[in-house]
């Protein structure tokens, strides 16, 4: 009996002590979002380069209006916070091809495989590339000739469970920018968090801080960001809900929120929003579907920019393996 009563104390000191120290890291991740010095993060727009490490990748998150910080239970995480990739199970692959506005496209590829019980490891290349723009003299007049842009990035990403339902995770970056016949190799980092609490999940990640981005003569500073989020599974999992807030060196503040509603097993329907979006590029909405097929995803998202154009992004993942 009195075995019984310490043993049933013990259990209960342990949850006190996992909730305690759940709430003191979300409280540390409000603070980190919000109490951000102005001469880190005040550059005002155009002043960082970089551009593909601001686009996200995968159809799922954008369909999710990018609130993925909080989620990250898959390859995805290398982009949006690499301590979720402690969290996938099997190894997975995902290919993603992006038709975004103005002739813009990108590729994505993405490998991820659990080492042990504890880490995992993520290698992901994006490739993005634009053809056919109209080159122009100093003077503002059209020189006659075309030229090509094109973004290159390498990830390898490494997540790991430190103590119980608690994620540590980095990411390192290789960005190659080419625009005509002048490119950039630079590099960033990426050092992220995530806290499990039953349904409710807890995100804060830095991203791209790293060396400057030097096209001809001209330096520019790396996208750098911070970005915290939070998810809550609800209704046995069939429905989540998300939101992330993110602080870019560059840009204002901005708040983005999801929904993911499983119909049924094989079917998702999503949505999102995000804020802080020009008035050109359209009202911030995005929608977008998962089909299930055994251990086969195909993730769709549609994402309008207003008069720029639309953007559509269509994911092909695979899980195998045996789970850890």
């Amino acid at each position: 009996m009195v075995t019984e009563i310490a043993a049933n104390f013990m259990n209960i000191k342990k949850y006190c002590m996992k909730k305690t120290a759940s709430l003191a890291f979300v409280a540390a991740a409000c603070l980190a979002m919000f109490v951000v010095p102005s001469t880190v993060f005040g550059r005002g727009p155009g002043t960082s380069a970089g551009n593909i490490l601001k686009i996200d990748t995968g159809a799922r998150p954008v369909a999710l209006g990018g609130s993925y910080c909080g989620i990250s239970d898959d390859i995805n995480a290398a982009q949006y916070n690499p301590a979720g990739l402690g969290q996938i199970q099997r190894q997975e692959i995902m290919v993603t091809h992006n038709e975004w506005f103005q002739e813009i496209r990108s590729e994505f590829l993405g490998y991820g495989i659990p080492l042990n019980e504890y880490w995992s490891l993520g290698i992901a290349l994006n490739y993005m590339y634009v053809n056919g723009l109209t080159e122009w003299d100093e003077t503002g007049n059209i020189k006659g000739g075309k030229f090509g842009a094109y973004n290159g990035l390498a990830t390898i990403t490494a997540g790991t469970e430190i103590s119980e339902d608690m994620y540590f995770g980095v990411s390192l970056k290789a960005l190659q920018e080419s625009v005509d016949n002048k490119s950039s190799l630079a590099y960033a980092g990426d050092a992220g968090l995530l806290c499990k609490m039953d349904d409710f999940r807890v995100g804060l990640a830095v991203q791209n801080a790293g060396t400057k981005v030097k096209i001809g003569e001209d330096g520019f500073d790396m996208p750098m960001n911070i970005r915290g989020g939070v998810s809550y599974a609800m209704l046995e999992n069939s429905l989540l809900v998300a939101c992330d807030v993110n602080k870019p060196l560059d840009n204002k503040l901005e708040i983005r929120g999801g929904v993911e509603w499983w119909l049924a097993e094989p079917f998702a329907l999503r949505a999102g929003y995000r804020t802080n979006i020009n008035k050109n590029e359209g009202l911030g909405i995005s929608a977008g579907f998962g089909l299930k097929l055994s251990d086969y995803l195909i993730d769709y998202s549609f994402l309008p920019y207003g008069d720029i154009g639309n953007t559509h992004r269509l994911s092909l993942s695979y899980k195998f393996g045996e789970g850890k």
